[in-house]
This record gives C-alpha cells, structure tokens and sequence, in this order.
C-alpha cells in the first residue's frame, strides 16, 4: 500500500467518523468447512487500522468461492492490513503489515501452526523464504529487514536498508527496492544483499526513484518498476543483468506503474490506466488491457496474478478502497471468463496447490 493510499484510507476514516477496531465484526459467512483449499486464495487487505483484512478461497473448477475463511477456519481474524501471501510445500505464510505478525498455516486444512508477532515490526511488507531455517521480512517504517527461522518461527537477526518494500531472490542474492516514504524521501537505489555472508554487496543505482515492484523473468534478469516522485512522476520499468547487476534496459511508463510481472518473454506492468505489457522489438510499453472495459465509476486496478498452471490472469479491483473488490479471471487471448467478488481491496493471490 503506497503513502497516496494510506494518505486516502486516513482521509476516508475520518470523514466516516471510524476509531480504532480492535475485533471488527464480519458479515455472516456459511461454515462450508472442506478437507482441503486447493485453489486460488486472495489477501484482501481491508482498511489500514480497521483490523479487517480478510482472506478469500475459489475453486476455478466448481466455482465455489468462500470468503473470510481464516476467520472460519481458525476463529480468529486475520489481522491489520494483510500484505503477502506465499507457499513453501505444504505450509502457506501469511505477512500482516500493521499488525506487525507472520502466520504459518498448513496449507491444505489453512488451519494456523504457528504465529510470530514482532512488536517493533516496523510494518511488515514481504517475505522471501530461502530454507527451513531462514528467511527474510521487509519492514517498511522500521526501514529493515527481518531475518527469521521460519521453522521455529523466531527473529535471528535484522539489517538496515531506507523504507524496504519488494524483494527477489535470484544467484544467492537478495534484490531489495526501497521506496519513497515518505514522500519527500528520494530514493533511488536497489540494494543486492549476498544470503549466504548476509552482507550488502552493492547498490544499484535506478534512472527513476521509488522502487516499488519487481518480476524475475525465465532467463533471471529482474524487472523493477519505479513509480518516481508521488508528486510529479517521471516513471520508468528497468532490466537488470543478475550476472553483473547493472542496468540493461531503462523504458518509460506514464500513470503511475505499481505491480510488475513476467509470463515468458514479455513483461506486463499495471498502471492508472490498465494494464501494460512490453517486450523485445518494442519501443514503447503498449496496452494489453485497458481499466475502463471492465471497471466503473471509482473502481480502479489493484493487483494482478498469472497462474502458469491454470493459464489464467486474475486481475483484482478496488472500489473506492471503501467497498468489495472483484476479482476479474481472463484468459491469455484477454477474453474475460468469470469474475466473482473477493473482499475489501483484494491484492495478492497465488495457486494454493
């Protein structure tokens, strides 16, 4: 979640008169307790302080789709602003930024194994998992990054880097963006941390500040997206070589690029106006969907995911950051299949196997 978003949830909170929720009290959701989740799971973030983020599960083949099933599963909620989800195996991890916690799940029950709470989190952003007994955590405010046991789920250590947010592991080395926040922060560096000394072997200097997002594409360059100054954006999407972290490719990309991602050889970036895509021959990113076909009036593109199995795009909508979000499911030709509702500001999804 960008400052512009946080500065907008603030706004809105308080023109709705809300406080501080400790336990918000959820619709009412049918008990359809399942064996297993496989399937598409969906981190709807909620609104920041409201204690409301949900998680969301839909089975592509009989459509079913359950929502708040953390809730269902564990009776407990989900927490502050859930902002990453991923698979290890048979064992998911759940990152809940203001609520500072890492959940471990079994994967085909969701039911909770352990929990690690760090009180001096710093807002938790995203995790990389590197084995059993280490892994990493950004921590946006905190301006670190975590290295836990995800095993025993304890903190070992911590490392400096300015308002962390995206990270990729590639070679044994950690690319890490640091962001704009505040916004008059200017960043424009991406540091590569070796995991085996953990220690910093250099900065990347970037052509545009405010790195935000980052794609590792089947040859393993890394994609990076730079949003630039919140204010008057000059906004750009970079190639690194990963052999010797230098800058191959620096394109131009207007309207405010936030999520980046790789599907063979072509790059799809998401912006104010749709969706983008970019590839070798190219001069320019051209639009590969475009957000007023398949949005209203205040509705805007939050998140995308491709399914390498299933061969889908889900796109995730955001409706006023105030109201459920849909999950949009296209095929790669671009046909638009099914769409279901998700939850408040649904964001990260991923193929729970």
């Amino acid at each position: 979640m960008n400052l512009l978003k946080v500065t907008l949830y603030i706004a809105i909170l308080t023109t709705l008169g809300y406080g501080c929720v400790k336990k918000p009290v959820f619709p009412h959701e049918e008990n359809n307790f399942q064996n297993e989740y496989k399937g598409l799971l969906i981190i709807n973030e909620g609104l920041w302080q409201q204690n409301n983020s949900t998680l969301t599960y839909y089975n592509p083949t009989s459509k079913v789709i359950q929502k708040n099933v953390f809730y269902l599963v564990n009776n407990q909620i989900l927490g502050d602003t859930a902002n990453d989800l991923l698979q290890v195996a048979d064992t998911l991890f759940i990152v809940v930024s203001t609520s500072n916690t890492i959940y471990k799940l079994n994967a085909k029950t969701l039911k909770i194994i352990q929990t690690l709470t760090i009180s001096n989190g710093g807002d938790l952003r995203k995790m990389i998992y590197l084995s059993p007994h280490k892994a990493y955590i950004s921590a946006l405010t905190g301006q670190k990054v975590w290295i836990i046991n995800p095993s025993s789920m304890q903190v070992i250590s911590s490392f400096y880097a300015s308002f962390p947010e995206a990270m990729a592991l590639i070679h044994n080395k950690l690319y890490i963006t640091q962001s704009n926040y505040p916004p008059n922060f200017k960043n424009k560096s991406l540091i590569v941390w070796d995991v085996q000394t953990d220690t910093k072997i250099k900065e990347i200097l970037l052509p545009v500040e405010n790195a935000r997002h980052l794609a590792v594409d089947r040859l393993q360059y890394l994609w990076v997206s730079c949003t630039g100054d919140y204010i008057n954006p000059i906004s750009a999407i970079c190639k690194i070589n990963t052999n010797y972290d230098s800058i191959e490719v620096s394109v131009p990309i207007s309207n405010n690029p936030t999520h980046i991602c790789s599907v063979q050889d072509t790059v799809y970036v998401m912006n104010d106006i749709g969706v983008f895509r970019y590839y070798s021959g190219l001069t320019a990113p051209q639009i590969w969907l475009n957000k007023s076909t398949y949005t209203e009036l205040g509705e805007v593109f939050y998140n995308f995911y491709f399914d390498e199995v299933w061969q889908k795009w889900y796109i995730a909508t955001s409706k006023q950051f105030v109201y459920d979000g849909s999950i949009l499911i296209f095929d790669r030709s671009r046909n638009l299949e099914h769409s279901f509702i998700s939850g408040l500001n649904p964001s990260v999804m991923l193929h729970n196997r």
